[in-house]
């Protein structure tokens, strides 16, 4: 039960430090600049080979572009509460019922269960529960 909580605790300290480590602005900057010199230069080295076709290649590539460094922004931080944010509330509820329903049973000893008929190791469908098997393993090595 104590590591169970120290590997909680573990990763709470991890989620924080992502959450509350943002991008740097300066490479947020640069990326944005980098990408716009890329999307404004693109036309005069196309414009020899392509023609008027460098109007809609130019178009689609900024389009690409621009849709990536977008999508960057927009979940460079997943723990707010928008439309593209992870959904806390419902990890947080999930996990909460999972802990209450682990705190309300008491763990099985593995005599309860281990040599037990209903333990079908190897699946329902071939009937050998792991008393049989450890009765034919044992009757076999003798």
């Amino acid at each position: 039960m104590k590591t169970a909580l120290n590997n909680l605790v573990e990763c709470l300290g991890g989620l924080e430090r992502i959450s509350r480590t943002p991008i740097p602005l300066a490479y947020s900057v640069h990326l944005a600049h980098a990408t716009w010199l890329f999307i404004l230069a693109l036309p005069f080295q196309l414009i020899g080979t392509l023609n008027w076709y460098t109007i809609p290649t130019v178009t689609l590539a900024a389009f690409a572009l621009l849709g990536i460094l977008g999508i960057g922004l927009e979940i460079q931080n997943p723990f707010e509460d928008e439309y593209n944010d992870l959904p806390l509330n419902e990890f947080c509820i999930e996990l909460h019922e999972e802990i209450l329903l682990i705190l309300g049973h008491r763990m099985p000893t593995p005599e309860s269960w281990l040599l037990s008929s209903k333990n079908h190791p190897f699946g329902t469908i071939d009937h050998i529960s792991r008393f049989t098997i450890s009765c034919l393993c044992y009757a076999t090595l003798g």
